[in-house]
């Protein structure tokens, strides 16, 4: 990363990537709830926490893709983990509906683009 995007050489850009969606819409709720927690500097943070414990679920079968496990209740914790400091501003933000547009276009955008699975960058 130093050499390219500090150097401007390459622009790093992070779009979230709903993936999995049924009628619950909740890969695209959990990416609503990120730029939530970015109106209070918290993006990485609550992306680190709801990746982790989806992980940590997953690894000990506690839970699976699809089984319900990511609702409006678990992504407002996951913000409260990753330290956002108005809860009430998130929620009200994440009940809003404020970016749902936004994650409808970034799925727009995958669709056109022809993503069908997580493009990695390694090392």
């Amino acid at each position: 990363m130093a050499n390219y995007v500090d150097t401007g050489k390459v622009r790093f850009i992070f779009k979230d990537y709903p993936i999995n969606d049924l009628s619950d819409r909740a890969s695209s709720l959990a990416a609503e709830g990120s730029y939530c927690a970015a109106n209070q500097g918290k993006h990485w943070e609550y992306q680190n926490d709801t990746y982790s414990t989806v992980a940590y679920l997953h690894n000990n079968h506690v839970e699976g893709e699809n089984s319900g496990y990511m609702t409006k209740a678990f992504i407002k914790q996951s913000a409260g983990s990753a330290g956002a400091s108005d809860m009430d501003a998130f929620s009200d933000c994440l009940d809003s509906g404020k970016y749902t547009r936004l994650s409808e276009t970034t799925t727009t955008l995958q669709d056109r683009l022809n993503l069908t699975r997580r493009q990695a960058l390694s090392s």
